[in-house]
Order: C-alpha cells, then structure tokens, then sequence
C-alpha cells in the first residue's frame, strides 16, 4: 500500500508540475491524527512501551508534511529492533517522576521511520491542546554522543583549517544510547513547552503582542513587527542556520569568533539563538543533562595552538534565570 499511494502521490505532483500545498495542508488538518479516536489504543500502552513503527495513516502524513516543507516524500516505515525498543525503556526510566508522569499523560506515542528528511520532529494534535508525538529518523540510533553533537555544531560551518569537537559524554559512556537520551530530551522540551505555556507560548500559538507574563522568553526574546527576536544580539546570530548544504553555512574563520560570542549571552547553545522554542528546549534538555544528570558539554575549537573551549550559561552561571526556572519545572507538579 505504501508503495501505490506514493506512486499516486507522485503522479499528482508530475501531473501539476507543482504540488497543491493549499490542499495538501486541508488534507494535513482532516487527518485521522489529530483525532482522539486514532490515539486511544496508542495512550492505553504503558509510556515505556510507547515507542511504534508507523501505520499508513501516519506515514501519509508525514509524505505530505515532507512535500508541504519541500522534501521528497520518500518516508519509509521500519520494524523496531529490540535494541530501540531497550533504549526508548531505559531513557523514560531516568527521567524524575514528575516529568515522566507528565510525559505519560502528554505524550501519545513514538514513531520510528526512515528518510524522514530530519533527525526527528515533535508536533501537536489539534483534539489535545497539550498533546504531543515524536517522530524519529532510524540514524539516530546510529550515532555516538559525541559524533553527533560534533555533527550538529560542524553543520552550521563550512569545512576549514579551524577544527571543532563537542563533548557532551566521557568515552566510556560515549554510545548510542546517550545520543538518543539528549537528543530524546531536547524533543521532550517541545512537549513539556505545548503542555506548559507559563514559560513561554508554543509556536503553534498567535505571536503576542508583549512576552511579559512569560518568564522564560523574556530572558533573552522580544517582540518586533509581529515576531520573535532576540534581545541585543538579532544581528549577530541571525545567520546562524543548522544543517544546509556546505554552500550555505558560515565560514570556517568564523568559528571561534561566534562561540566566543556566545558565551557572553545567555543562550545555552549555539542551537538555542535559533528561535525562542528551542531556547527552551535548549535549556530544558542542558539542564538536565548537566544539573541533573552530572555531564559535561563542552565545545573545543582549536586554530593551530589556540584552544577555545565553550560551556553553557548553565554550567558558567551565566543565565541565572533559565536556571532559575528549569530547576524550578524540574521540581515542581507540572
């Protein structure tokens, strides 16, 4: 069935040279997913088991995400493997109880697919307001901790004589395991922002007019002509894309020269200036991993025998607030 429905889909698109994105995005809206009856088998599954592969529902909307965002619509579903279903087990197991029930009530389900075109996304359901799922890419179980982040961080910059290497994990813990567990808690910081506006609005809600009754965003955010920007330092990182093409991404000689910036500011992460919502989830997942569970993360950037070494605003104190309030979700009811 997969198979046909993407030879039809393709055939629509050769057909109208151009895909009806209009249409595509009532389809999006209509979709079985974003109604209770689809989700109720999936909810009654314990939260450590609630990791899927994709049924045809699932993976229609996902192709037709992919070709509304201007990807290919080539997503595949996969049979688990135990070991995915293990690691799922185990990072839900770690997480305090507070969060872990909040999770277990917030969030539907997993899905595991291949060629989803990202790493992972997490989006909302249109019945529940505060309900969320995940969708992840099968790489990312193919990765250590800190090859993947070192990808992450080299991905904004083209290649050159400046080398750079994130450590988020000593070596005898630097596996599989621990790249999903940070990159699984930055996505669960998407869940807890839709679950929990108090800090910030989620970035399916109306842009407001002022952040003033959101703690969080007004640290380092503000509202200009209708849109988030960041307070003092707009310029300075509004360049800063993850994940294009060589062509497009800062040079190399750059490098040292951002991360020093950044650790002036209180963004957590390079990641973090990209838009308010992963600022949160920035935050959310470095405060755990390094308050909580007592990691480093560090970037080492080193051009010939000069060594520049980046640590988060979490680990320097350097952003008090956002401090403040994460040790504050971290310990509170939800």
């Amino acid at each position: 069935m997969r198979f046909i429905y993407l030879v039809f889909l393709g055939l629509l698109i050769s057909c109208a040279h151009k895909p009806n994105i209009k249409e595509l995005k009532k389809l999006q809206k209509a979709s079985l997913i974003h109604k209770a009856s689809y989700w109720k088998d999936f909810e009654k599954t314990p939260i450590e088991e609630r990791i899927f592969p994709v049924d045809k529902i699932m993976l229609e909307y996902l192709n037709r995400a992919n070709i509304i965002d201007g990807f290919e619509p080539a997503v595949k579903g996969v049979e688990l493997s135990f070991i995915e279903k293990a690691y799922f087990k185990k990072v839900i197991n770690t997480l305090p109880p507070n969060i872990k029930r909040f999770v277990a009530n917030n969030l539907k389900g997993v899905f595991i697919v291949d060629d989803l075109g990202s790493s992972g996304l997490t989006d909302g359901i249109s019945y529940d307001k505060d309900g969320s799922f995940m969708i992840y890419d099968r790489k990312v179980f193919q990765k250590k901790a800190n090859d993947w982040c070192t990808w992450k961080e080299h991905s904004v910059f083209k290649e050159g004589a400046i080398e750079l290497k994130c450590v988020i994990r000593e070596e005898k813990e630097n596996n599989e395991f621990s790249a999903f567990q940070f990159i699984f808690i930055h996505e669960l910081g998407h869940v807890v922002n839709r679950g929990f506006r108090e800090y910030l609005p989620f970035w399916e809600d109306k842009v407001p007019e002022s952040l003033k009754t959101y703690p969080f965003a007004t640290i380092s955010w503000e509202i200009g002509n209708k849109k988030y920007v960041r307070k003092k330092y707009e310029n300075e990182f509004k360049e800063i894309f993850f994940y294009r093409p060589e062509k497009g991404r800062q040079d190399n000689g750059n490098i040292q020269n951002i991360y020093n910036k950044l650790s002036k500011t209180r963004f957590p992460s390079l990641y973090s200036v990209i838009n308010p919502f992963d600022d949160f989830a920035e935050s959310f997942v470095i405060y755990y991993h390094t308050k909580i569970l007592g990691k480093d993360y560090k970037i080492i950037t080193n051009e010939g025998n000069r060594e520049f070494i980046f640590r988060t605003c979490i680990q320097t104190n350097k952003c008090p607030n956002k401090i403040k309030l994460m040790k504050k979700l971290f310990e509170s009811k939800l």
